[in-house]
């Protein structure tokens, strides 16, 4: 079913058409992760009509890219307000 769902998501176009990734695939993807560790990233399963996918590496990709811009902008938020600080500490 997992594997179904990604075939459908990357390789139908479900990323085109805006829809969203069933849960059933993300839950699948983090129990996975919690056994194999970092090799469930490459594991290969077949999907219904017996084509072999790499189910979860795009959604390993995606949560690593969602943890780097959410890291970029907290960054660029301390940032921001260290000089507005510095800026109103040079104005008094």
């Amino acid at each position: 079913m997992a594997a179904d769902e990604w075939y459908a998501y990357y390789k139908k176009g479900g990323l085109e058409n805006e829809r969203n990734i069933a849960s059933s695939l993300s839950c699948f993807c983090t129990d996975l992760y919690e056994d194999e560790g970092s090799d469930a990233q490459q594991m290969l399963f077949a999907t219904s009509d017996k084509k072999m996918v790499a189910t979860c590496s795009e959604i390993f990709d995606d949560k690593a890219s969602v943890a780097l811009i959410a890291t970029g902008v907290s960054m660029l938020i301390v940032a921001v307000n260290f000089i507005l600080k510095v800026m109103l500490i040079e104005m008094i």
